[in-house]
């Protein structure tokens, strides 16, 4: 429909760039002929060849030109691509890519907000930087991550193709393009109309996806308008309803559920009166739960709390949160002719708005009432003259005078009264940007300038459902006098569980009472204005170097505003300090590219390139990064090119800002039970009895926050490669990429469970021991601080292996063409600080570290796809790999079969155990037939043919399952209809 042929020739171009320099997308399209390094194509007709290429630009190069072979390996995702998979979300795709490491997605339930991101080479989403038409995109709205992008607010629909840039290109681009480029090109060129839908849902019956867009238009003149309106939604799964999911952990019960019941369970120092009548443990603290069917007015009614009374909270959170996205993208380009001084003059411009309504489900609220729990909840108790408390002393406050220490202790209620929680958000995407362009000969040499600004800017109104007002809770459980003189208030009762008929012993007006609805709010903006050149400088034998600069000034702005309860750490959901900051950068950048030799024996092309970019922020000062690569050709069929760069990812507004936030992993203390040397340090610290310590909840409190005495990371980049397409097999086409990335001064946080384990366990002294407080009568922990630091680094090191081939001797029958994408890791190293002032080095490749890093390191990542093409007909089939992991630390598990390695001492005793996360294959499968009498075509497609379950993993924060590296379980067929006007 498109009847502009410089674009079909600028489209053609780009598609042999991804060819030629950069390992062909296991998804790249059939119907598009792969042209060798050569170029050997047959020569154009004649009248043709007057007519000039367009110069384009080139991702990781701002040098216009229509030589599309580069030094750096990119890889191209053509709009076609996307449609093979039957994906709506583009994040959803370059998740599966084999480059892409772990990121957050609409699986992640618990964390999540609704956002997809993409990560390359497993180094953060944030040190990924994304492009929209060569252009920053707006970042996201996660309070501890804003400088991560959601893809989320990028329509499907509009994509044209994607380009991956696989190396670092700060010296370009500037920040946080440290472990490659997404630059998602959209559609502008586009004559007539068309309306597309479609549909899919797991064989089980859930999670059903539609996705509805309408796209128009123009191509009049000099002037070209496109308009696309799209709507998807993404309806939930639960986790009940898959296998893996429904318990806390997969295959063991109800054994790791929370404590935290619905019965409730009371853990405190009984005075001598109330242990006569208990069944309390023999070091005199009580341990008790509800009996089932009794209704707690009684002493009587409670027995000894086991793991079997423990509350399996799985089923009902979600294991895909829905997503609902509604967009209307508009580009338009005008061509003023020669009017700038006899000079050609265009605009361009694009507006995007873009609504995403999402939602999260968690367990109903827990509650912690008492001196042994974590703040907030440590400063409540229920008092003894509470009307429901049957053991009529004070629960959850010690007496000071008490030798004992009677009344200390805790109680611990699962509020499913109330209802789940529910997480929604309403994010407000909109993106405006133009500018003109045009170009002009310079002491005859052509110049081509480009020059606009950009404004984003991304709002989200949160709301939190059924939580609990922790002010209000402490006077509805403590003296009744207090809660008598307070207008409205409610005595809870705590110790009535489910009641009799199994439905829950707090009446409405209790639950009304304590119980409350938030809402926070979050905005991120940015402020974009930019002037590129890239002319011609001047010829040599070899040809013409090719000179770029320009000049960008940014502005970023971000403001997080929690609920005033969350603030006030006065709700039961994790407490949060407001976030509110900005910076700005001024930047000038310069870039060369020289053609050395070309066309003598050994040397069919050698050229060189160079890249230097300053940065000026005023948060921190200054940065300089360069960039040299190196492109050569012994012969046509053979490329070969290396890269050499820096690249710095400057402090972002969360890792500067970041308010005080609460979160609450699950770790393991080193101190229960702790013996020798880690139990002296536990004691030092104030566990007065390690050998008998328990920990009575795994979810400790961690306090998050920013650092504006921040510093940039800084990375040393490197890749070599080569690019082979033999003569002698036509349509044959091997890539081969090496990378390096070596990154310092990197900003990060140590996380909770290792903070513990360097103090207690590895004895790293004060730097980490001053990071955790304890509770100074029970030694348990209150509270773990987890702030932003530049610490350590990154050193990670693999290979990418790419090849793509057209089978010529089944001509007969169609196109069969045959693609593979993988990639290897080598090494991936984390450098934390030691006390010695010195760097510990972690290997994490070939392992999964669920939730200790959130993320795993599989050696190998690989895409292979058959793609057919016959008449109207068109078929793919595609294979994802996932290699297998290793995850440590399984002893304990053994019994429930979990632990793959297991080695035991001479006695039998278990020493070591390990859990083996398989590797994994999925299989996907697309038909599709044209119905050119109609203009249409129908599409049906099944990904996860073959209904895959994911590995087990005994350390994923949720589901069992690591969500960022494998699919939801189950079968998802799908059907499309395109119809064309």
């Amino acid at each position: 429909m498109n009847s502009n042929k410089s674009y079909f020739r600028a489209r053609r171009s780009l598609i042999a760039l991804a060819v030629l320099a950069g390992g062909w997308s296991s998804m790249a399209a059939a119907q598009v002929k792969t042209i060798p390094v050569g170029g050997k194509e047959k020569a154009p007709p004649a009248q043709e060849e007057a007519t000039q290429l367009d110069e384009i630009e080139v991702t990781g190069s701002r040098i216009k030109r229509t030589d599309f072979e580069t030094a750096q390996p990119v890889l191209s995702i053509g709009r076609e691509d996307i449609e093979r998979t039957g994906l709506t979300s583009i994040g959803d795709l370059l998740q599966n890519l084999a480059e892409a490491g772990s990121a957050l997605n609409t699986a992640v339930n618990n964390g999540g907000n609704g956002s997809v991101e993409v990560d390359l080479r497993n180094l953060g989403s944030n040190r990924v930087l994304v492009l929209v038409n060569g252009r920053r995109w707006v970042n996201g709205l996660r309070s501890n991550s804003t400088a991560s992008v959601d893809l989320n607010t990028i329509p499907v629909s509009i994509i044209e193709r994607v380009e991956v840039l696989k190396d670092g290109a700060s010296a370009v681009y500037g920040s946080d393009a440290v472990a490659g480029v997404v630059n998602i090109i959209t559609r502008k060129n586009f004559a007539g109309a068309e309306a597309r839908a479609q549909y899919g849902q797991y064989t089980q019956g859930d999670g059903q996806s539609n996705l509805m867009s309408f796209s128009l238009g123009s191509v009049s003149g000099a002037t070209s308008i496109f308009t696309d309106v799209s709507y998807v939604l993404q309806e939930e799964v639960f986790a009940g309803d898959r296998r893996i999911s429904r318990e806390p952990l997969f295959g063991t019960g109800n054994v790791f559920g929370s404590s935290r019941t619905p019965q409730g369970r009371f853990v405190f120092i009984p005075d001598q009166t109330v242990s006569d009548g208990l069944a309390c443990r023999a070091d005199g603290f009580c341990n008790l739960s509800l009996k089932v069917g009794e209704d707690g007015k009684e002493v009587a009614d409670f027995e000894g709390f086991n793991n079997s009374k423990r509350y399996n909270f799985a089923p009902i959170n979600y294991l895909l949160t829905p997503n609902e996205r509604s967009s209307i993208f508009t580009a338009l380009n005008h061509d003023f002719g020669n009017v700038l001084f006899g000079n050609p003059l265009a605009f361009q411009g694009e507006f995007l708005y873009n609504v995403r309504k999402s939602v999260q489900q968690l367990a109903e609220t827990p509650v912690d009432v008492g001196d042994f729990a974590s703040a907030p909840f440590n400063t409540l108790y229920v008092a003894e003259d509470n009307p429901f408390n049957p053991f009529q002393q004070d629960i959850g406050r010690t007496d000071p005078n008490s030798p004992d220490g009677v009344g200390g202790g805790v109680i611990f209620r699962r509020m499913t009264d109330l209802g789940p929680r529910i997480f929604s958000q309403n994010v407000d995407t909109y993106r405006l940007g133009g500018g003109f362009k045009g170009s002009f000969d310079l002491f005859e040499r052509f110049v081509s300038w480009d020059a606009g600004y950009t404004f984003a800017e991304s709002r989200n109104t949160d709301l939190q459902r059924n939580l609990v007002n922790v002010d209000r809770l402490r006077l509805a459980v403590g003296p009744i006098a207090n809660c008598n003189n307070t207008p409205g208030c409610v005595p809870l009762n705590l110790f009535g569980g489910q009641g009799t008929t199994g439905t829950g012993s707090m009446t409405s007006e209790m639950l009304r009472y304590v119980g409350y609805d938030g809402q926070g709010s979050q905005k991120q903006r940015q402020n974009n204005f930019y002037a590129y050149f890239s002319h011609e400088l001047v010829s040599l034998p070899a040809g013409m170097v090719g000179m770029a600069y320009g000049l960008e000034y940014r502005k970023e702005y971000f403001q997080d505003i929690p609920d005033p309860l969350v603030q006030a750490g006065a709700s039961s959901t994790n407490r949060g300090l407001p976030t509110s900051g900005g910076y700005n950068v001024k930047e000038a950048y310069v870039e060369f590219n020289v053609p050395v030799l070309s066309g003598i024996k050994g040397v069919d092309a050698l050229d060189i390139s160079a890249a230097l970019r300053y940065s000026d922020y005023n948060s921190f000062g200054s940065d300089t990064n360069y960039k040299f690569g190196v492109r050569y050709k012994p012969y046509a069929d053979l490329l070969v090119r290396g890269t050499v760069s820096t690249a710095f990812r400057a402090p972002g507004v969360s890792d500067l800002f970041l308010g005080l936030s609460d979160s609450y992993p699950q770790i393991t203390d080193p101190c229960a039970g702790a013996t020798g040397d880690v139990a002296a340090r536990c004691q030092a610290d104030g566990v007065s009895d390690p050998a008998n310590y328990q920990q009575l909840n795994t979810q400790e409190l961690e306090r998050l926050g920013g650092n504006p005495n921040l510093t940039p990371e800084e990375a040393d980049t490197f890749t070599a490669g080569i690019v082979y397409s033999p003569e002698f097999v036509p349509d044959l086409n091997i890539y081969l990429d090496w990378y390096s990335i070596d990154l310092t001064n990197a900003i990060t946080t140590l996380g909770s469970q290792n903070i513990l384990d360097l103090c207690y366990t590895a004895g790293a002294g004060d730097l980490y021991c001053d990071l955790v407080d304890r509770n100074s009568n029970t030694g348990g922990i209150t509270e773990i601080r987890n702030t932003f630091l530049n610490i350590g680094g990154l050193k990670v090191e693999g290979l990418d292996i790419a090849a793509d081939y057209v089978l010529p001797w089944l001509r007969d029958y169609g196109t069969f063409t045959v693609k593979v994408d993988s990639s290897y890791l080598t090494r991936f190293s984390k450098f934390i600080a030691n006390a010695s002032g010195g760097l510990d080095e972690l290997q994490y490749e070939g392992s999964n570290q669920g939730d200790t890093e959130g993320q795993g390191f599989p050696r190998l990542k690989a895409n292979t796809s058959v793609d057919w093409a016959f008449g109207p007909w068109s078929a793919n089939y595609r294979l994802r790999y996932v290699h297998h992991q290793l995850e440590e630390n399984c002893e304990g598990l053994e019994d429930f079969g979990l632990c793959d390695v297991v080695k035991t001492d001479a006695d039998g005793n278990v020493i070591d155990a390990d859990n083996n996360l398989g590797s994994a294959t999925y299989h996907d499968v697309q038909v599709g037939y044209n119905l050119s009498r109609w203009n249409m075509q129908l599409t049906g497609g099944i990904n996860n043919l073959f209904d895959k379950d994911p590995p087990v993993s005994i350390t994923a924060f949720a589901n069992s399952f690591d969500s960022s590296l494998y699919d939801v379980p189950g079968v998802f067929p799908y059907l499309r209809l395109t119809k064309s006007f």
